[in-house]
């Protein structure tokens, strides 16, 4: 994760650059060092302190350094508040970017993950459940373990068994 990160801050060094002359600069920077992080086991990106254009170049730094070891890579886009639908501008900049890099990669996909992260998959077996959206063999089995413990109380309510 160390080389992901280290890598993904290189390659948005000149979006960092490119924040300085944002209004907004001087009270909220956006710098590589405080804006693309690890979340065990992730690299998370905030991009929710940038413009949409700005935004849209930083997702593309990205994909072209390469897919994340971890299968998987969040950005952070926020809620939207003066935007209709989830992750408004940025998460419409961000889907929108990674879904054109998705449709040419086999295995690649793009899924919110909540209204105010997007995330970029590039590998279901690695990335975590809980950004696939999968709850794994652990969660079918627990599933199927709590399920037979309904139709077995079941059957003993009913007198099928005793």
């Amino acid at each position: 994760m160390q080389q992901d990160l280290e890598r993904y801050q290189a390659a948005l060094a000149p979006i960092q650059a490119g924040a300085k002359g944002q209004p907004w600069a001087k009270e909220r920077p956006w710098r590589t060092r405080s804006h693309v992080i690890c979340e065990a086991p992730l690299v998370v990106i905030d991009l929710h302190d940038l413009k949409a254009k700005l935004a849209a170049k930083a997702v593309a730094e990205v994909i072209a350094a390469g897919p994340p070891e971890a299968g998987a890579l969040l950005f952070i886009v926020g809620q939207g508040r003066h935007s209709k639908g989830a992750g408004g501008v940025l998460g419409k900049v961000v889907t929108s970017a990674l879904g054109k890099a998705c449709s040419s990669h086999p295995g690649w996909s793009v899924r919110l993950v909540g209204p105010a992260r997007v995330a970029w998959i590039t590998d279901r077996r690695r990335a975590p459940s809980s950004v696939t959206g999968g709850g794994g063999q652990s969660l079918n089995l627990l599933l199927f373990l709590l399920l037979l413990a309904f139709l077995l109380a079941l059957a003993h309510a009913t007198g099928l068994i005793r």
